[in-house]
């Protein structure tokens, strides 16, 4: 196992698996985005009452991850949260406004 850090994460590690071909063996790929630039105390601060401000649950999306397939039609994942205005996992979310977590690549014909 690969370690780089001063210890184990503080958030969450959310692995998603799309299995496209049952005969085929899972190729499983995570990765885990660490930000260069720390945010100051008082940004924090202000970030953190406007989010206390703005508490309504709402959907969030991670980047589209790379093609499941190198070559013709694959599939892309993201992740799609409900968040509340603290970025903590919530409820209350409409279904009928959720993103999707699923579209169809192609990056060049086989």
């Amino acid at each position: 196992m690969h370690s780089m850090g001063h210890g184990p994460l503080k958030e969450p590690l959310i692995i998603q698996i799309l299995a496209t071909d049952p005969g085929k063996a899972l190729d499983v790929r995570y990765s885990y985005f660490v930000p260069r630039k720390q945010v100051s105390s008082a940004n924090e601060n202000a970030i953190k009452t406007l989010a206390a401000q703005s508490n309504l649950p709402k959907w969030i999306t991670g980047p589209w991850l790379s093609c499941s397939r190198t070559c013709d039609t694959g599939w892309q994942t993201r992740t799609v949260q409900c968040k509340n205005g603290y970025g903590k996992l919530t409820k209350g979310c409409r279904l009928s406004q959720r993103p999707s977590a699923f579209k169809q690549c192609f990056l060049r014909k086989c």
